[in-house]
């Protein structure tokens, strides 16, 4: 079955199962946050198909997620956050790196965004001690920043 993603009131993360029951069926499951989300994407990679990058004001949420099993009654999505990062600028786009993994040593997050400001930045963790972010514009890098987890 497919899963569909939809923004409701920029606060709530609407879930759709299925193809054509989505346009005729009530959500399936909602996740709701505080702040105002900017933009969504799930990892479309078969081995990070749980991560889910959320992008609020100036941060970006990356987590996980698990949806109920088959035999389950409840109907609800799991979601754990596993690391937020700082951004500049809104984020307008996200695009997952296939280098994302838990299941490697050590563990890998990557990903990119395209901010308000017209400029890429590649995020990279391995969720401990290595966090950097390049950023870059016309096809160059211009920024290379590397903080560690009190910074950012």
């Amino acid at each position: 079955t497919s899963l569909f993603v939809f923004l409701s009131n920029c606060f709530d993360i609407i879930f759709f199962f299925g193809m054509d029951e989505a346009i005729y069926s009530p959500a399936t499951s909602k996740l709701t946050f505080q702040d105002q989300i900017h933009a969504v994407k799930l990892s479309p990679y078969e081995w990070s198909q749980n991560f889910i990058c959320i992008a609020f004001g100036e941060e970006i949420s990356v987590g996980t997620l698990k949806f109920q099993d088959e035999e389950d009654v409840t109907e609800d999505i799991a979601y754990t956050p596993i690391r937020t990062f700082h951004h500049d600028t809104r984020v307008h786009s996200i695009a997952w790196s296939p280098e994302t993994s838990l299941s490697v040593v050590p563990k890998i997050v990557a990903f990119s965004i395209a901010g308000a400001d017209f400029k890429i930045r590649l995020y990279n963790s391995n969720l401990n001690d290595v966090n950097v972010y390049e950023v870059i514009i016309s096809y160059k890098i211009v920024e290379l920043n590397r903080y560690s987890n009190d910074e950012r």
